[in-house]
């Protein structure tokens, strides 16, 4: 009975001890859920994009993405166009929509009013503060904010090169109007009084026109020179009232334009201050822009099309290169010359203004009166520039 006892006591100690140690163990893994966990390297979605060239294209993506649903993406789309940077042909991404998605079933779609065919750049971030806690338990650290950029060249062969021809011959008249006006408004600022009896008719000219520019076909495939013209255009609008001519003098003759209320040089489209000779070379310059981004688009449309460059230079040719800033100090005109004389003088009325006062204040003085009259003799046109007129007149008198 006794070794039973012992057998018995040492059998539910061992049982004791294994329940023992079970119950230390680690729980076993949960079986994985229903929506895997992304993994480390996520995959960049696979979007297509769509061109509908109606009387108001559309741009629709339809995008594939290894992603949980109610994923929400950051989606951004801009368009590449062409500026004319001081002679250089710049592309950059003019934005046509930004929207946020949701993922379902993998995939997402968008739609974006689009202006015309191009090169358009689609954007697509996934960040994490747009996200559910139910998203984000699905997705691993390491997929924290990635973003992916996509590039489309979308039109149509050739439809779209006989479009560019058509389009570059307006580009060419509405050039040719532009200068035509430019002349006329040349001849007749020879005399200022002709340019008096005109100048009505030369101002409405120039508004139709900059409206008429604004609206232009054009200005989504030739952008560059698109914006030269227009510039070019109200340059002639806004100049006008700021025409002035020369004394006698100074040798007579149109000056250009100048802004005498702030005292700085009107600037024609050059970015340097308007003349008519100087408006006749934007224009040669801005012939050649239009040239140079229709050789663009052909190139563009050979990289669509997928043919070999024959030479790796050729863009950067025709891109051209900025031209430098012109360092030429601006010709005082007269308004500025007599603007700069009335400086001087208000300066030297008020120091003997301050000396006046400051002698008016000491006992027994006789000299103060004497600077006040000679304010009044040589200064009365200043005197309201120093807000002193009343003070002299009165101290003047004694």
């Amino acid at each position: 009975m006794s070794r039973f006892r012992l057998c018995l006591a040492v059998g539910l100690s061992a049982a004791f001890a294994l329940s023992l140690v079970a119950s230390l163990r680690p729980p076993a893994p949960r079986s994985a859920a229903s929506s895997p966990t992304i993994p480390p390297s996520l995959p960049a979605p696979r979007v297509n994009c769509v061109l509908t060239e109606t009387t108001k294209p559309l741009l629709t993506l339809w995008g594939q993405a290894a992603l949980p649903d109610e994923t929400i993406l950051r989606m951004t789309v801009k368009r590449l166009v062409e500026r004319d940077v001081r002679g250089r042909l710049e592309a950059h991404g003019m934005p046509i929509g930004g929207d946020y998605v949701e993922v379902r079933g993998g995939a997402f779609k968008a739609e974006y009013a689009a202006p015309a065919p191009g090169i358009y750049v689609v954007d697509i971030e996934l960040r994490d503060e747009l996200q559910t806690r139910h998203v984000l338990a699905k997705l691993s650290p390491a997929t924290t904010n990635p973003r992916w950029k996509f590039e489309y060249y979308r039109w149509s062969g050739n439809d779209f090169l006989s479009r560019l021809a058509e389009e570059l011959l307006e580009v060419e008249a509405v050039l040719e109007r532009v200068r035509l006006l430019s002349r006329k408004m040349d001849q007749e600022t020879s005399s200022q009084a002709g340019w008096r009896r005109a100048s009505d008719a030369f101002l409405g000219q120039a508004w139709f026109l900059c409206r008429e520019l604004e609206s232009a076909r054009f200005r989504f495939l030739y952008p560059a020179v698109h914006q030269d013209l227009l510039d070019a255009a109200c340059a002639l609008r806004d100049a006008q009232r700021h025409f002035y001519w020369r004394s006698p003098d100074d040798g007579g003759g149109f000056g250009g334009a100048y802004n005498v209320s702030s005292k700085t040089w009107v600037f024609g489209p050059d970015e340097r201050p308007f003349n008519f000779l100087r408006m006749e070379h934007f224009l040669d310059a801005a012939r050649q822009v239009a040239r140079r981004e229709n050789a663009l688009w052909i190139l563009k449309d050979r990289r669509r099309d997928r043919l070999p460059e024959d030479d790796p230079n050729v863009e950067r040719s025709l891109r051209g290169e900025v031209r430098p800033i012109a360092l030429e100090p601006a010709p005082l005109p007269p308004q500025a010359a007599v603007s700069a004389e009335r400086k001087k003088k208000i300066e030297e009325a008020r120091g003997i203004l301050q000396n006046a006062d400051r002698l008016w204040d000491e006992v027994g003085d006789k000299q103060a009166p004497i600077l006040y009259r000679k304010l009044l003799a040589d200064f009365a046109d200043v005197l309201d520039d120093l807000q002193a007129r009343a003070r002299v007149g009165n101290r003047a008198r004694e």
